[in-house]
């Protein structure tokens, strides 16, 4: 009788489904402690955190979440390096890819719940790079935000789709995936191997705590400080770069890419194409995604302790040395020269007119405040990232010097809001 191996594809499988049933009964129990509110949220976070088993569940939810992107992103690609998307295992090569994407779902509502600084920031960030995408991004981002701009009502929308939407999902998956294991009774899955991650996690969360800032403030709500996430980098190095080739183009990286990146990967599966070129594909990919990655590696927020923002660490001046009141008095008819110039080109795309805010951009109504020299806006338009290396802002290097000048001129006053905007708090 010939001895059978455990499949080591099923047993990754069997540990990722293993690892996310862990991860949605944890997320169960916390959520009897949590509520979803502007005044609450953070509040019920750090209550769970600082009670031993409660805050224990919460380092299990947290880093279990970090490792199931890891391992469902690596059975995805060992998947199709083997030839798993073709014959009697497409059907499960398909749920991996659902429980890829799923677990990317789970992680980006999640990283809001705890309505941090880095939480609240990050979700508007991701909101104003969708608002970006050419004529149907506003409507988009409206629809993810739960509004024209962040609010509390974001955190309603994305909690709901974080205990109800995607736990839906998986299950489904879940199942489909179960029914085409047991169509094929030959496979074997060991389940020593494959709990091996839950344990790991389970280690970890009980030695190091999860990750928790400073409580948001509605000022959070239009600032772009934050650092990205570790599993943000690939599309953070995407939309680096093709903002780099033209100004605007940062949506393409960051959210068109990975669309193609996965209907490639579908079309494998539907074309049942050579092994050969499954394995170009996955070449390719891992250099797509990878080298813009490196090109931004060192950005990422810290794994541990506080995630809080560092507004603009690499400014033309030190915090506290800038008095307003010494700045030489407004050119007024440079100033509205600068507003002219504002509102006619791409800044007000993103900002506004007049700066008041959009989905895709924040509101400078009140930049003045942390920058009233002229210098900071001149050297942010042209190169954001040598003001602030997280910036998700184009750099607009070819822009003339007598309009920056202008433009500068203009934002480094407070700027009045229009009769039909809403205030700056």
């Amino acid at each position: 009788m010939r001895q059978r191996h455990p499949d080591p594809i099923a047993t990754l499988g069997a540990s990722v489904n293993l690892l996310l049933a862990v991860q949605i009964a944890v997320g169960a129990i916390l959520a009897f402690q949590y509520r979803a509110g502007e005044k609450t949220a953070h509040a019920d976070t750090a209550a769970i955190a600082k009670h031993a088993g409660s805050g224990f569940l919460h380092g299990v939810h947290y880093w279990g979440s970090a490792l199931l992107i890891l391992l469902s992103g690596f059975l995805v690609l060992a998947a199709t390096w083997s030839g798993a998307y073709r014959g009697q295992t497409r059907s499960r090569y398909l749920c991996a890819l659902a429980i890829f994407a799923v677990t990317i779902g789970f992680q980006l509502t999640g990283n809001l719940l705890p309505f941090d600084r880095h939480g609240v920031q990050t979700a508007a960030i991701e909101g104003s790079i969708i608002a970006r995408i050419p004529g149907i991004g506003p409507t988009l981002a409206s629809a993810t935000l739960a509004g024209n701009a962040f609010g509390p009502a974001t955190l309603e929308l994305w909690w709901n789709a974080h205990r109800f939407l995607f736990p839906v999902l998986w299950i489904i998956t879940g199942i489909v995936a179960a029914l085409a294991y047991m169509r094929h009774e030959d496979v074997e899955i060991d389940l020593r191997l494959a709990a091996i991650p839950t344990v790991v996690c389970a280690l970890v969360a009980a030695f190091v705590a999860a990750p928790l800032g400073s409580a948001a403030t509605p000022d959070d709500y239009s600032r772009f400080d934050a650092a990205p996430s570790w599993y943000t980098l690939p599309a953070h190095g995407l939309l680096v770069v093709f903002d780099q080739i033209a100004p605007g183009l940062g949506w393409v990286g960051a959210m068109l890419l990975p669309l193609i990146a996965g209907a490639v990967l579908l079309g494998l599966a539907a074309t049942e194409a050579d092994v050969r070129a499954a394995r170009t594909t996955v070449i390719i990919l891992a250099l797509a995604f990878g080298l813009p990655t490196l090109h931004v590696i060192g950005r990422s927020a810290p794994l541990v302790g506080t995630r809080d923002p560092v507004s603009d660490p690499t400014r033309v001046t030190p915090p506290g040395t800038v008095d307003a009141t010494v700045q030489p008095p407004q050119d007024a008819t440079l100033a509205a020269k600068g507003r002219t110039a504002f509102n006619a080109g791409p800044c007000a795309g993103c900002h506004g007119q007049d700066g008041i805010g959009t989905p895709a951009g924040p509101s400078l109504t009140r930049s003045h405040v942390r920058h009233p020299e002229a210098e900071y806006y001149v050297r942010y338009i042209v190169n954001p990232k040598s003001v602030k290396a997280t910036s998700t802002m184009p750099a607009f290097p070819d822009t003339k010097k007598e309009e920056l000048d202008a433009i500068a001129e203009f934002l480094r006053f407070p700027i009045a809001p229009k009769p039909d905007a809403p205030k700056p708090d």
